[in-house]
């Protein structure tokens, strides 16, 4: 069960209270909630304090929110590590996406001039790739 509720409201922002599991199902309520008081250039603070679980597609909407100046307050250490944890993991793959790339740009096989090759799976060149 996933419950929103207005816990502390004046004419510059609002707080809303979240309190179960952040589950697919709920994101579009949560969401739609959150873009009613943002629509009203209101500053929007969410309490997670009731939040026991987000699921991943819940993380990257409150990512996003935080983006949007959104403030998250009141985490639980489980739900803060999985927060802190997609946070981690989404730069671990731009950062392996941007090596990747300077490696294949660096290795290039001889006999095809100067087209680059790409890495294998286990380091090794693979002929012919583009």
């Amino acid at each position: 069960m996933f419950k929103i509720s207005s816990s502390n409201s004046s004419d510059k922002g609002v707080a809303l209270l979240l309190e179960g599991r952040i589950l697919n199902h709920s994101i579009e309520e949560l969401k739609d909630s959150c873009e009613r008081f943002l629509a009203q250039r209101r500053r929007l603070t969410l309490d997670l304090s009731g939040v026991s679980f987000i699921c991943q597609d819940g993380v990257c909407i409150l990512q996003c929110f935080e983006e949007r100046q959104v403030t998250l307050i009141n985490c639980s250490g489980f739900v803060a590590e999985q927060l802190k944890i997609h946070e981690h993991r989404e730069t671990d793959m731009r950062l392996r996406r941007y090596l990747l790339s300077l490696v294949n740009q660096r290795y290039r096989h001889p006999a095809h001039g100067s087209r680059p090759t790409r890495l294998g799976t286990r380091g090794k060149e693979v002929l012919g790739a583009r």
